[in-house]
């Protein structure tokens, strides 16, 4: 039998690294925010789905829609050099936000982002959904699908 253990993420007590120098390029320093003019198509998408209604129909612990900030929050402290080698800067990674899942159903905004994936890929972009449960594998397969991928 597993014994499983729970982490909280603080994001109040998170580590803080500061910059040694210029070279020291974080995540946050090349994304590009979904409110920004788009002149080309971005390489990464990334969208949150900040909801955990699946989880609790299960009966599962609710908490999981606080994962996209979360994860982003961790994510934007990575550094992508080691002082030599960096991202390409060719490389365009967009956050498009989350999903709008206030007062929804999760029928609701498992379609808007069903709906929102498949803008992405057809755009040409490789999109990564941050969660929520574990439900928001479905409209990413149904958005593959659909688009025949």
């Amino acid at each position: 039998m597993f014994t499983f253990r729970h982490y909280c993420v603080d994001l109040h007590h998170a580590p803080q690294q500061p910059k040694q120098d210029a070279t020291d390029i974080r995540f946050a320093d090349v994304i590009i925010h979904g409110n920004a003019a788009f002149t080309q198509v971005p390489h990464i998408a990334l969208l949150g789905v900040p909801q955990h209604i699946g989880v609790e129909r299960n009966g599962g612990r609710g908490g999981a829609g606080a994962a996209p900030e979360a994860i982003r929050a961790w994510l934007n402290r990575l550094t992508i050099s080691n002082g030599t080698d960096s991202i390409s800067p060719n490389i365009r990674i967009a956050d498009y936000g989350n999903i709008n899942t206030n007062g929804k159903t999760l029928e609701e905004i498992h379609e808007a982002q069903q709906e929102a994936v498949m803008q992405l890929l057809r755009e040409g972009a490789f999109v990564l959904v941050f969660g929520g449960g574990h439900d928001i594998a479905y409209p990413n397969g149904a958005a593959l699908g659909s688009l025949g991928k």
